[in-house]
């Protein structure tokens, strides 16, 4: 329902993609059974703006986390996370970490999830969830700044299972989404398959033309996705 980043290529103060409209028998637009009754969410949207405004780096920062969530535990070795991209026209800004977050909602329940990256680790990740009964959750709360005063990074709350192996096995470049989703632990899973299957990222070929008018792949041929499935272009 909504995306958010900060300090991404283009973008340097927080910028956010939301989806929601204010009534859900608005035209254009169906209707999201969450936990405090029914939102409307637009079928489609469209952003528009000038050369280096930031339209394409907020398509294109979806790429990322959705990159960084599906690869982190498989991409240990690698010196950064490839979704620290900072804005690009500040020197500065390059210690600064590149913060990502997304809203959804699925089977009844709002799910809050993001992460803040920097060249060097994952420094902060949080999962939280509303349940059907409007019970609040917090499934992943992490802040590398504990683990600089010698503390854990994560501080569970007793909801979160295989809370040992999640530590065991991952790393300061590690997403616990990522290693949630891949050890199919239960409430990480949600989000994690979002990412897997429910979100699809389709970009046009870098020259296209009308079919039948000319050489190279005609514009808007290709798999068409199910009708339910989120999609994101970008050019």
């Amino acid at each position: 329902m909504a995306f958010r980043i900060t300090n991404v290529g283009s973008v340097r103060h927080a910028e956010e993609l939301d989806l929601t409209v204010g009534k859900t028998e608005e035209a254009g637009t169906f209707p999201v059974n969450a936990p405090h009754g029914p939102i409307a969410v637009t079928a489609a949207a469209a952003l528009f703006g000038a050369n280096a405004s930031g339209t394409s780096t907020i398509l294109g920062a979806l790429t990322n986390m959705r990159e960084a969530i599906l690869t982190s535990y498989t991409r240990q070795p690698a010196p950064a996370s490839p979704a620290h991209r900072p804005f690009a026209l500040r020197p500065d800004d390059a210690v600064t970490t590149s913060t990502y977050e997304i809203e959804l909602v699925r089977d009844g329940e709002r799910w809050t999830y993001g992460f803040a990256v920097s060249a060097r680790a994952i420094e902060r990740e949080w999962l939280h969830s509303v349940t059907a009964s409007n019970d609040l959750r917090t499934w992943i709360d992490r802040d590398a700044a504990r683990t600089d005063r010698g503390g854990c990074a994560y501080r569970w709350h007793g909801f979160t299972p295989d809370t040992g192996r999640l530590e065991r096995l991952g790393s300061d470049r590690t997403l616990a989404l990522s290693l949630g989703g891949l050890l199919q632990v239960g409430p990480f899973q949600t989000v994690y398959d979002f990412f897997r299957t429910g979100l699809l990222l389709i970009s046009p070929p870098p020259r296209c033309a009308a079919a039948g008018t000319g050489p190279g792949p005609a514009c808007g041929v290709g798999r068409t996705p199910p009708p339910d499935r989120p999609i994101a272009r970008g050019r």
